[in-house]
């Protein structure tokens, strides 16, 4: 608890520095909707984590996220878990900037079922989910943000699981996001 406390403390305390001064002649664009792919890994359990999905700015210190993702846990049983991701950011609308924020993330995984695949074709295997995950994260980061608004950003979540074995964990992921522009996504 007291390396999070330390952190959030070290992120917010450099904010004014980041922040900068408000004459810049670079602005970020206002409210960026875009995609995201995020990857990172851990320790303790040896951790494996990937997001694919959207992100929305509904003002400029806000950034929410929607995505597909993936966690693998090289717990006593290797588990690799797909599902869904949600989560909010608050930030400084600046193109070096840190954030905090906090999500939730839901998965399951899937045991092929040896015995009923070797009765049937090789093509036709069966599948039932083994494992349900559930895990509830606080992030602190730092992302950098170009002209045309895609940021590379670098974060640090601690995962709070239901996983037994897997209890709680830290996780570093390195980000990369894509802005678009609403009117250019019209079908």
């Amino acid at each position: 608890m007291k390396k999070i406390i330390f952190f959030l403390i070290l992120i917010l305390s450099g904010a004014a520095v980041c922040h900068g001064d408000e004459s810049d002649t670079l602005t970020p664009p206002e409210y960026p909707n875009g995609l995201f792919l995020e990857l990172g890994g851990g320790r303790n359990p040896d951790s494996s984590w990937g997001e694919l999905g959207f992100l929305g700015a509904p003002s400029e210190l806000i950034e929410y996220r929607a995505s597909i993702g993936y966690l693998g846990l090289e717990t006593s049983e290797k588990n690799y878990y797909s599902g869904f991701n949600l989560g909010t950011r608050i930030k400084y609308s600046s193109f070096i900037s840190p954030f905090i924020g906090a999500g939730i993330f839901s998965g399951y995984s899937f045991e092929n079922d040896e015995e009923d695949a070797e009765n049937k074709d090789s093509n036709d295997d069966q599948k039932k989910i083994d494992d349900f995950i559930f895990c509830f994260y606080p992030e602190a980061g730092l992302y950098f943000q170009f002209e045309n608004g895609s940021k590379i950003y670098f974060s640090a979540k601690y995962l709070i699981s239901s996983e037994k074995e897997a209890d709680n964990f830290y996780l570093f992921t390195i980000g990369f996001s894509f802005s678009y522009e609403e009117e250019t996504l019209n079908f």
